[in-house]
């Protein structure tokens, strides 16, 4: 009766060894699902702000590409640089109104040097339809 009783513990060692083993499969496979989709979830994430990021940075770009930098121009107190830039465009040949244009702004480039005005920036929303013509 004990060697049954041996051959029993046996067999009830080995079914409980092979399902101890299929359980931590199962749970091993879950935690890798879980991992995973966490991953995917902070991927997915990350390359949505990246986008958003770069989207930001393309807008501010093509906004760019449309301004009229003057470097060079002198100051005057009391300047209105729309004015300035009505000026300049009859100067170029250009009819240009002071509403066309959107904004215009003196700004300090990137190397101060006192001895040089500040650049003259400017956008017109009808920038392209002008040189067109």
């Amino acid at each position: 009766m004990t060697h049954l009783f041996n051959v029993d513990y046996a067999l009830l060692q080995k079914i409980l060894r092979e399902l101890l083993d299929k359980k931590l499969k199962t749970i091993k496979e879950e935690i890798v699902a879980e991992i995973k989709s966490s991953l995917l979830k902070q991927i997915k994430d990350e390359v949505k702000a990246i986008s958003s990021q770069f989207n930001l940075i393309q807008e501010s770009y093509q906004c760019r590409q449309l301004n009229i930098e003057i470097v060079g121009l002198p100051e005057a107190p009391n300047e209105n640089p729309k004015t300035l830039m009505v000026e300049i465009a009859k100067h170029a040949g250009l009819q240009v109104s002071f509403d066309e244009i959107e904004f215009a702004h003196r700004v300090q480039p990137f190397k101060c040097t006192p001895k040089h005005p500040k650049a003259l920036v400017t956008t017109k929303i009808y920038y392209l339809t002008i040189i067109l013509k």
